[in-house]
């Protein structure tokens, strides 16, 4: 059997975040450190702790020594599981970042997806091969609304070059970023198919879930936005269109009720105003809104980090033997 040679080429971080408990947790990463350390010389795992686990890292400290280039974050418990996945992004230091979660972690090749980033440059989103659940239509309608391309087969697994993640990191979206794929943009996505099990289900809570289609909503408000500022525009239209009419009417009919074509004008430039004013407001606050920028200070309590690239590192750029001193030269 033939063994494959290990990349030294680059470096690939891997990025999990905390799903079950700490200990089990630690168990699996033990075994992946194990499993990418046969196929690369150079790799890391960032793993993100909720704060309040804090101390249950202080019992698994003999688990922690033994996985290789480790590196846990402690962050802080008020922010989602996606949250946590950008700044598990933004620690990461490899020229491949790959970001999954335990429970797909046995279903993807990280080392056949990360060398296919290394080499294509390529954002990689796995896709389960069948539909996880039957909600076609509150998926549609998100992928209507948003700058997504929202699907229930989307997992949470997506690698990426170091390059294309500065940009999504720079960017206010970076939490959807990194889930969905951008109906626009200048990246190459490609999507992976997983013959992934539809009983599994993830282990992120409803709140987090809801804070995903908030997050949605809202980095695409922008659009929504200037959606309704288009409305608003057909709306001003429509009401200029009844204030002619009134006035027509008024013109050419002899038997007007008294006081409508005055109630016509009234209402059709109150409608007009309020849609004019809404319609500006839309455009203004999506201007705004797409010159706001987050933050990721604070978020970050701690990290506890076993790393050492070079403590295997035995190659040498000289040949010490062939050297001749000065000294012994002379004598010669």
């Amino acid at each position: 059997m033939t063994q494959i040679a290990r990349r030294e080429d680059f470096l690939l971080s891997i990025g999990l975040v905390q799903e079950g408990s700490v200990a089990d947790d630690l168990k699996k990463l033990e075994q992946l450190s194990e499993q990418i350390a046969d196929r690369f010389h150079y790799s890391e795992i960032v793993y993100a702790v909720s704060e309040r686990f804090q101390s249950s890292l202080s019992a698994q400290a003999s688990t922690i020594s033994k996985i290789r280039n480790l590196r846990i974050i402690i962050v802080s418990n008020d922010i989602s599981f996606y949250r946590r996945r950008v700044l598990v992004a933004s620690e990461a230091i490899g020229d491949v970042v790959l970001l999954s979660s335990f429970r797909e972690l046995d279903h993807i090749s990280v080392a056949d997806i990360a060398e296919e980033i290394f080499e294509t440059g390529d954002i990689i989103l796995t896709r389960r091969s069948r539909r996880r659940i039957a909600m076609p239509v509150f998926h549609a309608v998100l992928s209507a609304v948003s700058k997504y391309k929202v699907s229930s087969r989307d997992m949470r697994t997506i690698g990426i070059a170091r390059t294309s993640l500065g940009k999504i990191l720079n960017a206010p979206t970076a939490t959807v970023d990194l889930v969905f794929e951008p109906k626009q943009g200048n990246e190459n996505y490609k999507r992976q198919k997983v013959d992934y099990p539809t009983s599994l289900q993830s282990r992120s809570t409803m709140a987090d879930r809801f804070e995903l289609v908030s997050e949605l909503v809202t980095n695409s408000a922008p659009r929504i936005l200037r959606g309704f500022a288009i409305f608003s525009t057909l709306v001003v239209f429509l009401a200029v269109a009844y204030a002619i009419y009134a006035g027509a009417v008024f013109l050419t009919v002899d038997n007007v009720q008294e006081g409508w074509f005055s109630t016509a004008i009234v209402q059709s430039g109150s409608v007009g105003f309020i849609a004019m004013a809404l319609g500006l407001l839309c455009l203004g606050l999506a201007g705004i809104y797409d010159r706001l920028r987050g933050s990721d200070e604070g978020l970050i309590r701690d990290e506890i980090s076993n790393t050492s690239f070079f403590d295997r590192t035995t190659d040498l750029n000289v040949e010490v033997e062939n050297m001749v001193s000065p000294a012994t030269d002379k004598s010669t």
